[in-house]
């Protein structure tokens, strides 16, 4: 039987930086406040009141008692403009109860930044960002660089040692035994981070199918006319598998199809030496 996940995605810039389109004007502020309770409210009711219209709003993790806000203006959506003056904008914030100081970002040409959020976290470690031309790289260069077949070999063990780090560092977390929590826990994974929706999946004997949409291997090697292949996921997946099960598991995928937009990938996780998949993992095996 299929288990789906349902909803809808709506998609998100890195946060700390934000490009100017045509039409817009955008002023970016670098707030500090007080982390306290209503704190957030009482700016927004204020930009609210002058027709401040807002295009973007991070916040920092507390940090001795303190939090920045990087709040990005548009004034040409803001009414009436002359609110937006720099100088005004400040000045209107700064009265604000509890903010401890407030600075228009830099800029450099169409985009509007912060230098002051840094570094990035996902969960409890540290993140970097990975953007187009470095899943490219991967994806698409090393190919070239060193061909298919080591170039597969080579993504496919990086990805291993990754997925058993995912299953040692993360496993720990979760209070649950179940092979259900552990997938979903995996398209959580892959939902936050950007790697791609786990869609669907379904477990048959000693084989779990995994069906992903915008995965970001096989989407970037179809846009670039490569065949579009998952190896550096197909290694997070055995690694993560072999981990929580004790167990050899091979990964192989069996299938991709594009409609419309959508791109979608299926994976097959296989326990070689094992004629079923347990629902409920003994957790002492995945330390």
């Amino acid at each position: 039987m299929m288990e789906t996940y349902q909803g809808a995605y709506y998609p998100i810039h890195q946060p700390g930086i934000v490009l100017e389109m045509p039409g817009e004007k955008l002023i970016g502020l670098e707030v500090e406040v007080e982390d306290r309770r209503g704190m957030l409210r009482d700016i927004l009711e204020v930009l609210e009141s002058k027709g401040v219209f807002i295009k973007s709003l991070v916040h920092t993790e507390r940090v001795d008692g303190r939090v920045l806000l990087f709040i990005v203006i548009d004034v040409n959506r803001s009414t009436p403009r002359e609110e937006c003056r720099p100088e005004k904008l400040v000045e209107m914030l700064k009265a604000v109860e509890g903010v401890l100081s407030v600075n228009i970002s830099p800029r450099y040409k169409s985009i509007v930044y912060t230098e002051k959020i840094y570094p990035y976290n996902f969960i409890i470690d540290r993140a970097i960002v990975l953007g187009a031309a470095n899943l490219a790289g991967l994806a698409i260069g090393l190919r070239k660089q060193v061909g298919e077949e080591i170039a597969s070999m080579i993504l496919l063990s990086l990805g291993t040692k990754v997925g058993e780090q995912i299953a040692s560092l993360y496993y720990k977390l979760l209070d649950t035994d179940r092979l259900s929590d552990l997938i979903r826990f995996l398209r959580i994974l892959g939902l936050t981070g950007g790697w791609g929706v786990l869609k669907e999946y379904a477990v048959k004997g000693n084989r779990i199918t995994l069906v992903f949409e915008d995965l970001w291997e096989c989407t970037i090697m179809y846009y670039w006319g490569e065949k579009p292949r998952a190896d550096y996921t197909r290694g997070i997946l055995k690694g993560y598998f072999s981990k929580i099960f004790n167990d050899r598991v091979e990964v192989e995928q069996v299938g991709f199809t594009k409609k419309g937009e959508t791109i979608t990938c299926i994976m097959n996780v296989e326990r070689v030496a094992s004629k079923t998949i347990p629902t409920v993992i003994e957790r002492r095996r995945a330390r």
